[in-house]
């Protein structure tokens, strides 16, 4: 048993040599200039040939230091530092190749940046000049090299720190009876594998530039917005992520024209949007518009299943609707979400006007209903009665969001049909509203079956997003 806890007791010992030789494996000019680290394993060749040279001093200095701390930390005077010191050498080594290892770095590519010739003559042998991407890639007969000698690497670092470990547990042995310092190996080997691990052309097309078919990384730029928005508060003049970096406009001035527009209504859609951006809300300019649409009365296809994603834009239409003494009916497409939708519209109410009781939200059942928004679940689309009975509703309606419409158009048309025959447009026709993925044919069957032209569709397909813009 004391044999185990000397052997943890040196594992422990170790653990952080090997840790910083891993770290010395990470510290690495980019993938694509790793043809200048060509001087590398020469230098942490020189390097070690210093230490071995110089080993007795440096082991010296290291005692001397160890002794200067005893005096501010006076527990590390009751640690036998001649028997761990062969870890602290080792350790010791590593950390500081890792600091010449920085600064020569900086120095490398800035030499070797400024000449082709050089990079021809050194790193030539392993790399090669790509005239269309501008970089010194791997060559590809050296992409099955690159990944046998990393294999190689860490196989040999264990191997060695096993035996560095057994040979300070078993000093008596014949077998360990020359000490055994594992850096010297070590760090030589992984300056060897560093100048192997560029990368090859048709990695650098498909995985840095995303332009091959089978491109698999996708790097969402998205994301950084979010924390340059924290950075920078209230000095964002405009950010937005859109599937097409060749139309984007800005929020302001989408607002800004809102605002000093001649109709009334379009300036207060502008001081409304106005003041959820300046409380923190993100403001898609393209649902804005789409929100001015529906307020002309223009039939609007969302192509976003989200529901709440679109809470701002919807509700100043209804209001308007509602505000004119109509209705607004929601037609769902699918039943399993109908109380959300309920509590989304409840909630949408409370933070639009601050208060539930100007406006009464509920389902459409058999018995008439005294609700303002009414919501209609499929399952009832063929309910007759439900249609009769709330008829009085149903040629009040205004405006009507169908949710999800492609899930009942297959085996809902000829019940929403009938409804539709139930409004009266005499007066006013009714505003279509509806919001779903992208679907083949979903705007020509819309359009069909609710007997009205829906010609602004917002195709925005922003889980697919690109481009970001801030």
């Amino acid at each position: 048993m004391e044999i185990v806890f000397d052997l943890l007791g040196a594992i422990i010992c170790a653990a952080p040599f090997v840790l910083l030789c891993l770290a010395c494996l990470k510290v690495n000019l980019n993938a694509a200039d790793r043809g200048k680290q060509f001087l590398m394993p020469v230098l942490a060749l020189l390097y070690c040939t210093f230490l071995l040279i110089f080993m007795t001093e440096i082991g010296d200095g290291l005692l001397w230091i160890i002794k200067k701390l005893s005096g501010v930390l006076p527990f590390l005077t009751d640690i036998n530092w001649n028997a761990y010191l062969i870890y602290v050498f080792n350790m010791a080594a590593v950390l500081l190749f890792l600091l010449v290892k920085k600064i020569l770095l900086g120095v490398l590519d800035r030499v070797w940046s400024s000449s082709r010739e050089l990079m021809e003559s050194t790193a030539g042998i392993f790399y090669e000049y790509e005239e269309d991407v501008d970089k010194w890639l791997l060559k590809s007969d050296y992409a099955q090299v690159q990944f046998y000698s990393k294999g190689f690497y860490y196989t040999a670092l264990a191997v060695s720190t096993i035996v560095f470990v057994l040979s300070q547990k078993f000093t008596d042995s014949a077998f360990f009876h020359a000490t055994f310092y594992p850096v010297f190996g070590v760090l030589v080997l992984g300056e060897i594998v560093n100048l192997l691990s560029g990368i090859t052309k048709s990695d650098f097309v498909e995985d840095i530039l995303g332009e091959d078919e089978e491109s698999f990384k996708i790097s969402n730029y998205g994301l950084l917005r979010e924390v340059l928005r924290d950075l920078f508060g209230d000095r964002v003049l405009y950010d937005n992520t859109s599937d097409s970096g060749l139309e984007v406009s800005s929020t302001f001035e989408t607002l800004d024209e809102m605002r000093t527009s001649s109709d009334q209504t379009l300036r207060n859609m502008g001081e409304y949007f106005n003041l959820l951006k300046e409380n923190g809300e993100k403001i898609d300019p393209n649902y804005v518009k789409s929100c001015v649409n529906l307020i002309k009365g223009n039939s609007t296809l969302f192509s976003n299943p989200f529901y709440r994603d679109l809470t701002n834009y919807l509700m100043f239409p209804m209001f308007k609707q509602l505000m004119q003494y109509r209705k607004c009916l929601v037609v769902m497409g699918r039943d399993s979400a109908t109380e959300d939708v309920k509590s989304w519209l409840e909630e949408g109410i409370v933070e639009a006007i601050h208060t539930d009781s100007l406006w009464k939200v509920d389902i459409l059942t058999e018995l008439p209903t005294e609700a303002d928004i009414a919501i209609m679940k499929f399952c009832d689309l063929y309910n007759l009665e439900i249609q009769k009975n709330n008829t009085e509703f149903l040629s009040k309606v205004g405006f009507v969001f169908i949710v999800e419409p492609s899930r009942l158009l297959a085996t809902g048309q000829m019940g929403l049909s009938l409804l539709v025959n139930r409004f009266d447009e005499s007066r006013e026709k009714v505003v279509y509203c509806a919001c779903d993925r992208n679907c083949d044919g979903l705007v020509d069957a819309l359009s069909h079956v609710l007997r009205t032209n829906i010609t602004e569709v917002l195709a925005t397909l922003h889980g697919g997003a690109t481009t970001s813009v801030m």
